[in-house]
């Protein structure tokens, strides 16, 4: 997500448990990924409990997180997770009534761990994509159709997603189009739920983002969010 600050900065939030109920909660901004008003491709992957953070195709980051499991969704308690939350949640997760404000574009999930080298090729390849591992694939052209089933026909298929509130498309993306949201919680768009979804092992996520470093959200006191995966039962 986008958090508070003199020059703008991403953040990642990470919740994981021992399997045990116990969980913990890890939290890093890269320095390396400031907002500046451009377009900037965002990557991470997780292998259990080992996070690497990428920035426009290059390493920048690491993180071992308390524990090597994420939460599953279904365990996470009402204060955490909110109720009636099952989906996949871009640019809001419900949470301290904040939401992203700005742009986002080309996102894709895969239910594997990409290499350094795979990241790269997925910053310069955006539009296109890698197929292997792909789980789901959105364009933002206009529509939020899961474009992955038609590049690898094991995909999860059926993640077509839907834009809420004033959440909006543009056609000033990344590549091509993109959504635009303002800020305002609820403004959003969703996936529904499915298994394929459910990793709490490994898994790669990448997409493009765009916030102008004049925004409302840099000055507030909250977080930003911009994916967030919550099944609550």
């Amino acid at each position: 997500g986008q958090r508070p600050h003199a020059n703008g900065r991403f953040y990642f939030d990470i919740y994981t448990d021992d399997g045990a109920g116990t969980e913990g909660r890890d939290i890093i901004e890269p320095y390396d990924m400031v907002i500046d008003g451009t377009w900037h491709h965002v990557g991470f992957t997780f292998d259990n409990g080992e996070m690497i953070f990428y920035h426009d195709g290059v390493e920048i980051d690491t993180l071992t997180t308390t524990y090597d499991t994420l939460n599953d969704p279904s365990e996470l308690d009402d204060e955490v997770a909110g109720t009636g939350y099952n989906m996949l949640r871009i640019g809001d997760c419900g949470r301290n009534g904040n939401a992203w404000e700005g742009s986002l574009d080309e996102a894709a999930i895969y239910g594997d761990v990409l290499t350094s080298e795979e990241i790269a090729t997925l910053y310069s390849i955006s539009a296109t994509r890698l197929e292997a591992g792909l789980v789901g694939q959105w364009h933002m052209d206009g529509d939020m159709t899961d474009s992955a089933e038609s590049v690898n026909p094991y995909a999860a298929g059926n993640l077509d997603g839907s834009l809420s509130g004033t959440a909006s498309f543009t056609t000033e993306g990344a590549m091509n189009g993109g959504v635009s949201q303002d800020g305002g919680l609820g403004n959003l768009w969703t996936v529904a739920d499915a298994d394929a979804l459910d990793t709490t092992q490994a898994f790669t996520t990448g997409f493009w983002a765009k916030v102008d470093p004049d925004s409302s959200a840099l000055s507030g006191t909250g977080k930003d969010h911009y994916i967030a995966k919550y099944s609550t039962g």
